[in-house]
This record gives C-alpha cells, structure tokens and sequence, in this order.
C-alpha cells in the first residue's frame, strides 16, 4: 500500500547495481543515519507534510510480487513506466523522463555518468527497506537534478545473531532467480552480505500480438537476459557520537534488446526492426560514509563514493547476429563504453531551540565518459539515404543499392557538477510549518561552465487533526549530460541546462476506514532537452508544461483488508514557438489502479493489483508529421504467498489477462506470466 508517512534514516550502502539477494534475513531490521540527505533539518517539519511523498515498505513491494525497482514502482500515482527500443524500462514521473529524476540509493546518486538515466531492472528489491518517492517541492539539499522528483531507496541491515534467508525462483519464459543473504552485528557495528544470479530466456508475449518476420513466435525475439550480483556491506558505531560505513558491490550481466515487431515499411510510425544488444555489462561501486554528532543538536554528515559501469553495446545486421559483415546495412555498430563518476558530499544541520533548524549542503561530482569502436554509417556508394542516422539512433538498409563504410569511435568527456544550497525549517506549535531554501548549481565543461539558482519554498498547516494543506513552490535544474552534449551523432555542446518552476497544492484528509491525498501540480520548463526532430541532434526546446492532479485514498474497509485506488491525470504540452505538435509523446493523460490485499489468515496473504493507462501520442518517423494515439492497457495481476515457520512460498500470475500492450508502438511486451518461489530464512 501507497502511504506517506515520515522518513527515516538511510543506511550506508551504495547498492548500485544490487544485487539482487532474497527475501529479508531473520536478524532485526534497522537502518543507521547514514548516507542520507537530511531533507529537513533537525526541526519537526516533517517532510510528506511540506511535499508530496509516496512510500512503499518492505511488505508492499513483497506483496506486490516485485522482482526490480520498476515493478516496485508501477502503481506509484503521477508515475509511468514506459519500455521502448532499448528494452530496458524508463520510469517517468510528471511527464518528465528518467533522467530528470534523481536517484539515491542510501543518499548516493545512480543515474549513469554518460545519459543521466538509470536502468531500474538492476536493483532488484529483496533488501531494500523502503522507498521514497519525492515529487513537487523537494528540498534545495538534492542539488542538481530531480526536476521531475527524487527516488530514494533505503536498504536495510541486520542486527544480533548470525541469520539469513536463501531463495529459488522459476518463472514463465525460463525464469531462473537463485540468492541468498547474511546479517549479523550488535549495537557497535553491523555486516550484511549478498549474491544473486537471474536469467531468463525471454518473454512470452500475448497471443493476441500480431506475428510478422521480426516477431515470428510467442518468445518475444532477442529478449533473453543474465545477471550476476554481490555485495557488501558494514557498519560501524566508532564512538558515542562517531558513526562509520562502507559498501561495496559488483554486478555482470548480459541482455538483448527486442526489436520492433512491425516489419511494414509503409507504417510511417513503426520504427524498423534491428537487432542490438548489451554484452559484458559490469559494475563497481564503493561508498565511505561518516555521521558525527559533534554537539548536542549540530549534525555532521560526510560521504565519498565512486562507481564505475562498462558494457559493450553492439547492432547487428540482422537476426542471425552478423556483426558488420554487410556494408548495405547502415547504422551497424560494434562499440565499448565506460561511465564512472566520483562524489563528495558534506552537510551540516543545526537545531535552534524546538521550532528552528538551519542545513547548509555542499556537493560536487565528476563525471566522465569513454566511447570506442567502430560505426558504420559513412556513405561509400549508391547515394542511398539509409534508414536511421546511425551511432544508435537508426538502423535499416540504405536504398538504391548503396553501401556504407565503418568509422573509427574513440572519445573522452569529463565535466564536474558543484553545488551548494541552505535551507531553514520553522515550526509553529503542531499546526503549521515552513521550509524555505536557496541554492546555486554549475556545471564545469569542456568549452565553459554554466550556472543556475535554485529555491524551494513550501508551507503546511492543520486545520484540524483530520485535514492538513500543503503549498509549495521550487526552482530545481538539471545540467545536460555528457552524452547530450558529446554523442558523435546527436550531442550538441551548446546545450543549456533545464530549468524546471513546478508549484503544487495539496490536501490530506483522514476519516474513519483511511485518507485522502490530492495534489494538483504544474510544472513550467525552460530549455528542456529533447531530440530535434529536423537535425537528430539534441537541442532545447523553449517551454513545456506539465499539469495535473493525483489522488490516492488508501483505506482499510474491514479487518484484514487493505484497499488503495488512485487515479492520476496528465497534460504535457510543448509551448515552443514552431513546435510541430502541442501534445508531448508518450505521456499518459490518465492511469488508473488499485492495489488490494486481505490477510485471509495468519499465515496466507492474497494480492491483486489493477492497472489501466491511456491517453498517449506517438509521432510518425517519416513521411509528413503525424500523430496517433496509443492504444490503452488494462492489467491485473494476482499473487498469494504463505509462511510455513521458516519457509515461505509464494506465486503469482501478471498480466493474468494476457493483453495485448505497449508503451512505445510497435514493441509488445509481456503476455501472461507465472512465478513460484521459495525462500527459507534461518
């Protein structure tokens, strides 16, 4: 169930690419304070009474049967998750894209050094404690990023005895989960440790999808995928006021990219099919985090992280794989990246008295950006235009017989992101409360530097125990990323950052079986960063604007019964003057779900979750521009899972329906599927 409630401290443990391990270990669970971004100072401001916050625990992500951070996420209202030509899923929130959200797992960012996104199948849930969903007027302490909101995943960490849980998984498509974990510590210090392997063989789509020569089966075509994680972490109390972490984690994996199922050139909008995948996927991150009570009051937080991901991404000519063997073939590609970034931050709060907290946060990261191979996409013969711009964005044969050469790919970016912010919590008696902030972001890079302000301001107040508003109003930016600004075929260094004005209002109403949370929110963009549909290249659009409004009214009818309904309605429109089209791409205009659980015994709990989504445009790629509407999904899912003593067994079905879907055109995703899993904890 979808609640907000108030936050709690972060544990240190940079899960990165996590690791995947099983269902919680028996020891107790707690989290430290370390690694978090204290959001609102020492005061009693709390922070889902100034914004709007959504938090699911440990036993909502478990009943919902979640395997990965955006399955977690799917019914989180004024989010959307969205799966296109990469095959890896992209969580929107408000209409803004994955790389406008910032992600913190136990405060430190995610979101890759090279795009700015983050691929959220790599944080499987089974040791997250919980996560938090900030949207509207986040706290100037983020820094940089999260125009569109914050996620931040907290992990949990074990205390006394030695436990732990191991687990199997098998599923519809040659699913295959194996993992296992220890806790185990006192009140000085704390070590959990992990591994897990996942693979699949890919997945089944809908009986209903059409079958063509890119899609001639039920097993989605090049879907198949591996991982392999562990991870480290622990926790020391070094003295009464000094606390220490670190973490460390490594991942590996394999994955195929689906191709478009429509193979009709004379669709205008279905992209052609072609055939990529990410080989050799590898990452490496560690986490040093401090917290020192330096007085009674006065709060020093510190950490220093580094992460880094390589993965060699390739395009082949067809389906059998051949790797640039045919020269008719443009857009071919067979390419090494690596991004890393290395962070530091400080923050220091203050309590004046019991109504007054001040926080000043400074932070600056390094980002850098490798890319080698080769490409090809140079026009050798035949004046032949091709199918796509090559690099990663195209694919396709050119015409007219023409054939094209490989070009040599080997550059370097490094850009470096500072920022430094303060804000002030005030609270008046139970009633009412004020957080105002201010802050100064820039983005040092080849060619110069940038730099923007940033400001929050939002103030709560209860009209009674039963009835709380919420105002609130923020200037957050986000600096483009290196590969915006130095992709070969479509960055452009003269990209300015994005300057996102969202001000929201929201009431919270309790009544006897639960509450009510709306929101009405809209959100101004300057200079937001989109491909420009004339040059390919990424380029500044003008404004956009995103409206809209969220409800969510979780209630407990009766005993042993959990309901949340919500509903979610979107407007995203491009204001820029020449724009071709008013509505933006790709973002739903409504969703509907409801989560439910009962409690049938002490020992079986069953699940449903409704999911229904409509309303999205899509473009045409050639021809004159048009636009089309997307057709609308409805899911159900069910799961059950029951506790025998130490062992526990749950199973599932999603998609129980078998419906036909997309969230981008042209790219079905899976039908209906089962699971079945054992875990025993010890």
């Amino acid at each position: 169930m979808l609640s907000a409630c108030s936050f709690h401290p972060l544990r240190p443990a940079l899960l990165a690419a996590l690791l995947g391990c099983c269902a919680a270990a028996r020891a107790e669970t707690v989290a430290t304070e370390l690694g978090r971004v204290e959001v609102s100072g020492a005061a009693s401001v709390a922070p889902e009474r100034v914004a709007t916050r959504w938090v699911l625990t440990s036993q909502d992500i478990a009943a919902r049967g979640a395997r990965t951070l955006d399955e977690a996420l799917a019914l989180v209202p004024g989010l959307n998750v969205r799966t296109g030509a990469e095959g890896v899923p992209r969580i929107d929130i408000r209409g803004l894209r994955t790389r406008q959200i910032k992600l913190l797992i136990d405060g430190i960012p995610f979101n890759a050094a090279g795009d700015g996104q983050f691929d959220p199948t790599l944080i499987p849930v089974a040791l997250i404690d919980s996560i938090v969903v900030t949207t509207g007027a986040a706290s100037v302490l983020y820094g940089e990023g999260g125009t569109a909101g914050v996620v931040e995943i907290r992990t949990r960490s074990g205390r006394g005895a030695l436990a732990g849980s191991a687990g199997l998984q098998a599923g519809s498509g040659g699913e295959r989960i194996a993992d296992a974990a220890l806790a185990f510590g006192d009140a000085r210090w704390d070590l959990s440790l992990g591994v897990e392997h996942a693979e699949r063989d890919g997945f089944r789509i809908a009986d209903d999808v059409p079958r063509s020569a890119a899609q001639p089966g039920s097993l989605r075509v090049n879907s198949d995928a591996e991982r392999d994680s562990l991870y480290a972490n622990l926790g020391l109390q070094a003295t009464g006021a000094l606390r220490l972490g670190l973490g460390l984690n490594a991942t590996r994996g394999d994955r195929g990219s689906p191709p478009s199922a429509i193979d009709d050139s004379d669709d205008r909008f279905a992209q052609r099919p072609r055939y990529e995948r990410t080989e050799n996927f590898r990452s490496h991150g560690v986490q040093l985090a401090m917290d020192w009570t330096a007085a009674p009051g006065t709060l020093l937080r510190a950490w220093v992280a580094g992460n880094r991901l390589g993965q060699d991404e390739r395009r082949y000519d067809n389906a059998d794989l051949d790797l640039l063997l045919d020269p008719g073939v443009r857009g071919g590609y067979d390419l090494a990246t690596v991004s890393a970034n290395r962070s530091l931050h400080l923050q220091l709060s203050q309590s004046i008295g019991d109504t007054l907290s001040l926080a000043v946060a400074a932070d600056t990261r390094r980002e850098r950006y490798e890319q080698s191979g080769v490409v090809r996409d140079v026009a050798a013969s035949g004046g032949g235009s091709g199918g796509g711009s090559g690099g990663g964005s195209g694919g396709g044969s050119g015409g007219g017989g023409a054939t094209y050469d490989l070009r040599t790919v080997d550059t370097r970016h490094e850009a470096d992101i500072d920022s430094l912010s303060l804000e002030a919590a005030w609270q008046s008696g139970p009633s009412t409360g004020l957080v105002a902030g201010a802050g100064w972001v820039r983005q040092r890079r080849e060619g110069g530097d940038e730099s923007e302000p940033i400001a929050s301001l939002a103030l709560t107040h209860a009209f009674h125990e039963a009835l709380r508003l919420r105002v609130g109003i923020s200037r957050r930016v986000r600096a483009p990323s290196l590969v915006q600004l130095h992709d070969s075929t479509n960055g452009n260094p003269d990209l300015a950052m994005e300057r996102a004005t969202t001000a929201e209002v929201g009431l919270d109403a309790r009544h006897a079986f639960g509450r009510v949370q709306a929101t009405l929110f809209q959100s101004r963009v300057r200079d937001l960063i989109q491909t420009d549909d004339a040059t390919g290249r990424a380029a500044n659009r003008e404004r956009a604007r995103f409206t809209g409004l969220e409800i969510a009214a979780p209630l407990e009818p009766a005993a042993g019964w959990r309901l949340t309904p919500a509903w979610t309605t979107l407007r995203a429109v491009d204001r820029s003057d020449g724009a071709l089209f008013e509505r933006l791409s790709y973002r739903p205009r409504n969703k509907w779900s409801l989560d439910a659980r009962w409690q049938a015994t002490p020992s079986l709990q069953l699940a449903a979750a409704l999911l229904h989504v409509r309303g999205q445009v899509y473009e045409s790629r050639s021809g004159t521009p048009q636009q089309a509407e997307l057709d609308a999904y409805t899911l159900l899912d069910f799961s059950a899972r029951w506790q025998l003593g130490a062992w526990q067994l749950a199973a599932g079905v999603d998609n129980a329906l078998d419906k036909d879907y997309a969230t981008s055109y042209g790219f079905p995703l899976a039908g209906r599927s089962a699971w079945l899993r054992g875990t025993v904890s010890f």
